[in-house]
């Protein structure tokens, strides 16, 4: 049995009310109740859309655009969208569907009309009822478009909760098209950014409120170390309340080690199947705050301005992570070592234009003044041993001969950098995507750091697992003057190289809270910078309201 498995997938069964048969049509002149029994469904539709007596005026920004687009819905067709002669129509299906599963598109229930409409529904005895029920159904079609499309917006004013550009959309046109073609899914589907880390993150989340309980249950278990069978013991319970475990399996071991590495992997975290101590801070966040994650993740991407990116490189700093997407796809993913949380590693976009071999690292004034000064005064052959050397307005200097123990932060004017080699902070190559924040990617010696869970290190540049890898990927991508084969024989010789890129790639240094593996699992991360407070607690209280 594959312990990262797990089949998803719940029947999802409709109970769809048709309505009445149609009678005979009537005379014209008849009142609505009568025409409402002899007309066709249509007919009836019909007269009621020219009537425009449906039409209101809202003040609110959002709810105008609505009545606009609706208005604009009908003035070309009359007829229904969502109901047929014999009741609810496939497009009307459809969108019941979306509305009844709109916890898997990361949006919250309560924006949705879905208890008034599920009430309306039942009781589509009339087409006086099902027109009523025709306008609700748009309305909340395009609600579900703006939101899908937008972002995630507030309840009380239906505005973002941070400043965002957005092209306003045709959404009347796109439902026309839609409902002549019987497309309702697809069409919402396409209001959506098609980012591969939108769009993977949000097929996952269909399958984790499917599959997992969204409850605010926690629990509060002992570490592994503490006492190992009282611990597997509290694991067990606790992976039951979060749906990771059936209660008949909770004295079988091989079973709940499963269950704990298949947990593990969804906070990434390394996948010992040992309730450790990272492990037991994951079971003190509820499945609930687990799904706000994913919810605030997912609106930050519609809000994203740049939603055409298909080939280009993606860092995620919550997860330590870097990916390499080509045509939409990733192609592969490596752990990163990121900024701790006095030197954060920045969010921002800038583009790779080349790499170099065997780097030379010129030490930033705030780290050679501060940290590697420290280190100068308890230890004199400390610059010596690793490498470095100390300039002054650009002449070499013999570190020896300052007088380090009289050297503050305050007096210090000199340059430092380290020669490439095997302890070279920046190890065996370099990243290179201008930027203000002076920020790359690099190898490090210190491998180590790969293999903890936490992995917030750095000075706020990324490291790399695996740098090598990137670099052969590059230069078979792009056919480099230096060749895939040939670059470790390259790096081996030690002297420095640049190799510049034929085409620049992008790169997007961005703080999600979640996301997906390559193979499309979901994923969810520890808030190691404390960012998104706002929008979490937001999103939280809309919920709970």
């Amino acid at each position: 049995m594959n312990c990262l498995t797990r089949i998803f997938g719940l029947v999802i069964s409709f109970i769809i009310l048709s309505g009445c048969q149609n009678k005979d049509i009537g005379n014209a002149a008849e009142s609505d109740e009568n025409i409402a029994e002899k007309s066709s469904l249509n007919s009836f539709f019909e007269k009621k859309f020219k009537a425009k007596s449906w039409r209101t005026n809202p003040s609110d920004t959002l709810l105008f655009s609505i009545e606009k687009n609706l208005e604009q819905t009908y003035l070309s067709r009359y007829n229904s969208i969502w109901f047929n002669d014999s009741g609810l129509s496939k497009n009307g299906e459809d969108l019941i569907y979306v509305l009844r599963n709109i916890q898997g598109y990361g949006l919250d229930s309560t924006l949705f009309e879905r208890t008034t409409i599920r009430n309306l529904l039942a009781n589509a005895n009339s087409n006086e009822k099902k027109f009523h029920l025709e306008l609700k159904l748009t309305r909340e079609y395009y609600r579900l478009g703006t939101y899908l499309n937008r972002g995630y917006l507030s309840e009380d004013k239906y505005e973002p909760i941070f400043e965002i550009d957005s092209v306003e959309i045709d959404l009347s046109q796109h439902l026309r098209a839609a409902a002549e073609n019987n497309t309702i899914l697809e069409s919402l589907h396409q209001l959506e950014p098609q980012l591969p880390e939108y769009r993977h993150l949000r097929q996952a989340l269909v399958h984790f409120t499917k599959s997992y309980p969204i409850t605010t249950n926690s629990a509060r278990i002992c570490t592994f170390k503490t006492d190992s069978s009282k611990c597997i013991k509290g694991a067990a319970d606790a992976l039951v309340d979060f749906g990771y475990l059936d209660s008949n399996s909770i004295k079988n071991d091989s079973i709940i080690i499963c269950a704990i590495k298949l947990f593990q992997k969804h906070n990434g975290l390394n996948q010992d199947g040992k309730p450790g101590t990272n492990t037991a801070k994951a079971f003190l966040i509820s499945n609930q705050e687990r799904y706000l994650a994913a919810q605030a993740t997912l609106t930050k991407l519609r809000w994203e301005k740049d939603q055409q990116r298909t080939s280009y490189i993606y860092v995620n700093i919550p997860s330590y992570t870097m990916k390499v997407a080509d045509s939409g796809q990733y192609v592969f993913q490596k752990k990163t070592v990121v900024g701790n949380t006095w030197t954060k590693t920045p969010v921002f976009k800038a583009e790779l234009e080349y790499f170099v071999m065997n780097p030379v690292w010129n030490v930033p004034y705030s780290i050679s003044s501060k940290e590697i000064l420290k280190k100068v005064k308890k230890d004199s052959t400390y610059l010596t041993r690793n490498g470095y050397v100390v300039s002054q307005k650009g002449k070499q200097l013999n570190s020896n001969s300052i007088d380090w123990q009289n050297i503050t932060p305050n007096n210090f004017n000199y340059q430092i950098s380290q020669n490439s080699g095997s302890g070279n902070a920046l190890g065996k190559i370099k990243f290179i995507f201008p930027n203000t924040n002076f920020v790359y990617m690099h190898d490090t010696p210190s491998k180590h750091f790969f293999a903890k869970d936490i992995r917030a290190f750095s000075h706020g540049c990324i490291r790399l697992q695996h740098p090598v890898e990137l670099a052969k990927y590059l230069a078979e991508k792009q056919d480099l003057s230096v060749q895939k084969d040939s670059i470790q024989s390259k790096i081996d010789t030690k002297k420095n190289r640049v190799v510049l890129l034929k085409e620049k790639i992008p790169v997007y240094i961005e703080y999600h809270l979640a996301g997906t593996d390559v193979n499309g699992e979901i994923e969810f991360y520890r808030n190691i910078y404390k960012k998104d407070l706002q929008l979490l607690a937001a999103l939280n209280k809309n919920q709970n309201s």
